[in-house]
């Protein structure tokens, strides 16, 4: 399996590439700033049948870079 990393992809063109990549048989794991909109777009990929793994963070704080 494949896996894909995205920052920001909890809305906008970043969720779409997720949905895509997911579609496509991709892991997905992504992180964002905004915790409410990551839920819902893990929800989303879940739906999906994607394996996700949605982690609130702010990559403009390094302490928030795990």
């Amino acid at each position: 399996m494949n896996l894909l990393a995205i920052t920001g992809a909890a809305q906008g063109l970043g969720r779409a590439t997720a949905q895509h990549f997911a579609k496509a048989g991709y892991a997905i794991s992504f992180c964002d700033v905004d915790a409410k909109a990551g839920a819902e777009a893990l929800a989303d990929l879940e739906r999906m049948n994607a394996t996700a793994l949605f982690t609130h963070t702010d990559v403009a704080k390094p302490g928030d870079i795990h």
